[in-house]
């Protein structure tokens, strides 16, 4: 049967395939959380950066993300420790490129633009990301936040939820568009999407 899909059905199928055995359920996760461990975060973001058309057809040699950070949150810095550390082992999203990460203060958010940001990860514990989400949309600079309400509520492209205790990538289409990224359909037919 696996002979007889063509080959995007079969990349397909492999992406739905690798994020179903490599994170078979989330026991962990309380049934009123639904965010996901940021381990399983950071291998999904990876694996879906090669499903970003923009990132993968772009001329640049390295892909530079930037990990917004409230310095007066123990969470949000444990989250942006964890992400980086899980980022920095792992570089298996795009093979051609090299991945840098950095870490941006969000009381100093106009920071951002010097680092050249393609990709932009929201840490927890913020506070309003309406001057972030502008910055980004200015900047065409992907967003892939921690929590998925806020992909949800217009201020990240990009997030992963816990739906039936397995991960699933949330994407906000019309946010994507917007900070000047295309998603490949192939990843938006195993997304749950956002208009």
């Amino acid at each position: 049967m696996f002979k007889e899909l063509n080959t995007s059905k079969r990349k397909r199928l492999g992406l739905l395939l690798s994020l179903i055995f490599l994170f078979p359920s989330i026991k962990n996760v309380e049934a009123s959380d639904n965010n996901i461990p940021v381990e399983m975060q950071a291998a999904i973001f990876l694996k879906a950066l090669s499903y970003d058309k923009t990132i993968t057809n772009s001329n640049q040699s390295q892909i530079n993300i930037g990990i917004i950070v409230n310095p007066e949150s123990n969470k949000s810095k444990s989250n942006k420790d964890n992400f980086i550390e899980n980022i920095n082992s792992s570089k298996s999203g795009i093979s051609t490129k090299s991945i840098n990460t950095f870490s941006v203060n969000i009381s100093s958010i106009n920071d951002m633009k010097k680092y050249n940001l393609n990709i932009l990860y929201l840490t927890p514990d913020l506070g309003s990301l309406e001057e972030v989400s502008k910055i980004a949309k200015e900047n065409k600079t992907l967003t892939w936040s921690s929590d998925p309400k806020n992909v949800r509520n217009g201020f990240a492209s990009m997030g992963v939820m816990n739906k039936n205790n397995r991960p699933k990538i949330i994407v906000n289409l019309k946010n994507a568009k917007q900070e000047g990224h295309e998603i490949s359909s192939q990843l938006l037919k195993l997304s749950e999407i956002i208009e």
